[in-house]
């Protein structure tokens, strides 16, 4: 396979994951929730406090991107703009 499609495949099983939970918990409530995902969490060795950060930084990031490629672009120009002087 592909590298390609394993990070395609990745995406996807995480998008799937956590849309999961979010169903899980809408449906059952947070404390239901965090004990029927717990065990698969701690097999992965991710804390419930991980898990929530996680969801809450993809979330953020996904509502307001950090738009890299600019960042990117804006730290070229400016180093290539100091390495002219």
């Amino acid at each position: 396979m592909s590298e390609f499609f394993k990070k395609l495949k990745g995406t996807a099983s995480e998008m799937s994951d956590n849309h999961a939970y979010t169903v899980f918990e809408e449906k059952y409530g947070a404390e239901a929730a965090k004990r029927a995902f717990i065990n698969a969490l701690a097999e992965r060795e991710i804390t419930f406090e991980n898990w929530r950060t996680y969801r809450s930084v993809k979330k953020t990031i996904q509502n307001n991107p950090l738009n890299g490629k600019a960042i990117l672009k804006t730290a070229d120009k400016e180093a290539s703009e100091m390495l002219e002087f």
